[in-house]
């Protein structure tokens, strides 16, 4: 049986978030100011740990970051480590 992962933007929560059929899972919370996205923390539930969600969750926010014409600040450390990629690079804005 195959499990339903969803991930998706709650920009009325200022986040992003995992769902493993239908449960929240984890979630990557950021700040917009002055067309910056500051990543602030990024967390994945116990029960879900191990599974590469975490991975999935900030490379699925990162790109929708790039999409929406936003540079990244990357401040949680699980995101400082995602941008070390090339591709991100160009898009981010240092502290």
């Amino acid at each position: 049986m195959s499990e339903n992962i969803e991930v998706q933007h709650a920009p009325a929560h200022d986040r992003f978030e995992i769902t493993v059929d239908g449960k929240l899972a984890g979630t990557a919370a950021y700040i917009d100011a002055d067309g910056v996205r500051s990543f602030t923390s990024t967390h994945v539930a116990d029960e879900f740990g191990g599974r590469g969600l975490g991975s999935q969750l900030v490379d699925f926010a990162l790109q929708a970051t790039v999409d929406d014409g936003l540079k990244i600040q990357p401040i949680c450390s699980f995101v400082v480590k995602k941008v070390e990629d090339e591709k991100w690079k160009p898009h981010v804005v240092r502290v």
